[in-house]
């Protein structure tokens, strides 16, 4: 049905709006959630894929908004040299501001699909979401909790979510092969990255040579941290507990593993994206139903690989590099076998095949 916010009518979600209870199934969907968030890893097309959600909350009336990004999350931060103490204090601060933030009821239709680039969250641990309440309420004497609870839900038709809708929170992800992802995290710091300022200081600091020179040069891989970087999809679906700080060891990737089965709803493949939106179509229907389409008919779906001027690029070819590209994407490596098998399941579920 339709909607009001404050006198106005909103567009109706267009196609399958809601899935009912009974009709619902957790292999290969259809399922229904009120809160879906989008694990961003860097370059692993997830700007592409966020351009298509944004197009679908048009037709299916949901809000897509973005959330704070955790600063070792992202290629162009340095890491934070926090003590134990220090870093414990500054991810439970982080955690609370994200649970606020997601849970909050941001669209009338009360459902939110929300992505940036953070770690994975255990959204059923309490320590994570904490009691929810809306934030304005913080503000307000206790005596006037009540009304403007009221109406917040009366008259601009949002409703807080209860504890089984916060444990419902579902969590989704792309991944991409990490040869090709650092490859292309590598030239992007130098070519497209923030500001042309930025990006001069960068070079100067990390120096401008191929990334298969660099993969040669220990000192290259050293300054450029490239082990972290390609290990930074394992720190991704660790999550941030002690055992998933860098630098990461085969304990932090069998937590990842064990998350990306566990705690993911689904997670796609980037060199698969076509697939990917197939998958997630049939999974999520009130949120993805038109995905497919969109993309086959989208530039984005066959746009040529970016060309960055002023760059010796090519392939990786000497036994030399590929040996330290194998040894520096080591963990990488094990949890794109896993995704892709995960999602090989998904695909089989599903019929795609």
């Amino acid at each position: 049905a339709n909607r009001q916010l404050i006198g106005l009518d909103l567009d109706q979600c267009k196609g399958v709006c809601h899935v009912p209870v009974d009709a619902r199934s957790r292999d290969c969907g259809p399922w229904d959630a009120s809160r879906i968030v989008f694990v961003r890893i860097p370059k692993t097309g997830s700007s592409s894929f966020v351009k298509i959600v944004k197009k679908q909350a048009i037709r299916k009336a949901f809000g897509v908004q973005e959330l704070f990004e955790w600063v070792d999350a992202v290629p162009q931060e340095a890491a934070k040299m926090l003590t134990a103490k220090a870093r414990a204090y500054a991810q439970a601060q982080y955690r609370q501001s994200m649970a606020s933030k997601v849970l909050f009821p941001v669209h009338p239709y009360n459902r939110t699909f929300s992505y940036g680039h953070f770690f994975q969250l255990d959204w059923t641990n309490p320590n994570n979401t904490m009691s929810y309440e809306y934030p304005i309420m913080k503000l307000a004497p206790p005596v006037a909790k009540p009304l403007m609870r009221s109406f917040a839900e009366r008259v601009l038709k949002l409703t807080a979510p209860d504890e089984e809708e916060v444990a419902k929170v579902l969590q989704i992800s792309i991944v991409r092969k990490p040869a090709d992802r650092l490859e292309s995290m590598y030239y992007y710091d130098r070519t497209m990255a923030r500001t042309e300022t930025w990006r001069k200081r960068f070079v100067s600091r990390y120096g401008n040579v191929s990334f298969e020179a660099c993969l040669i040069d220990p000192k290259c891989v050293q300054a450029n941290e490239l082990r972290r970087w390609c290990s930074i999809q394992t720190q991704f679906f660790c999550g941030m507990s002690a055992e998933c700080n860098h630098p990461l060891t085969d304990k932090s990737l069998a937590i990842a593993k064990r998350n990306l089965r566990e705690s993911f709803y689904f997670v796609g493949l980037l060199e698969r994206l076509g697939d990917t939106l197939e998958v997630l179509s049939k999974l999520l229907p009130a949120y993805f139903e038109f995905a497919p389409n969109d993309y086959r008919s989208s530039t984005d779906a066959h746009a040529p690989r970016r060309e960055n001027v002023g760059i010796a690029r090519g392939a990786v070819t000497s036994p030399r590099a590929l040996s330290k590209l194998e040894d520096v994407c080591r963990l990488d490596n094990q949890l794109y076998s896993e995704a892709k098998a995960a999602f090989e399941d998904r695909v089989s579920a599903c019929k795609l095949v």
